[in-house]
């Protein structure tokens, strides 16, 4: 088995989508501690570094699609790494589309609190 021993720097760029508010993005480096995070807490992480002093801008929020680089590229192997990227880096909050990532990432805190399901219209 091979070992990665570093700690990446990584760049996120990331568009938050919400129900009530304009589409925003956020672009950032991320230094990576530990590289055995899981899927939902490295996402957890990344898409609430901007908010840290308000984090109740992200109850309403429906869709994070995020892109992550690093020069180093053997970050692609990390299993967190290998999970965002599974997912083509894109994240839905909508109560009836989340999965079980989706789940643990808002699971104690207010994310996604006051996303509404999206509701198709017949025309």
């Amino acid at each position: 088995m091979k070992t990665i021993a570093f700690k990446p720097l990584i760049s996120v760029e990331i568009i938050y989508s919400f129900d009530n508010k304009e589409q925003e993005m956020w672009s950032f480096d991320y230094f990576l501690e530990d590289v055995l995070m899981s899927e939902d807490k490295l996402v957890r992480d990344l898409i609430t570094r901007p908010y840290t002093d308000d984090l109740e801008i992200l109850d309403d929020l429906f869709k994070v699609s995020m892109c992550l680089s690093c020069e180093v590229e053997e970050f692609v192997k990390l299993p967190c790494f290998k999970d965002v990227l599974s997912k083509n880096g894109k994240y839905y909050f909508d109560p009836k589309q989340r999965d079980q990532v989706e789940d643990k990432i808002i699971e104690g805190t207010t994310i996604a609190s006051k996303t509404k399901p999206f509701l198709m219209v017949a025309h």
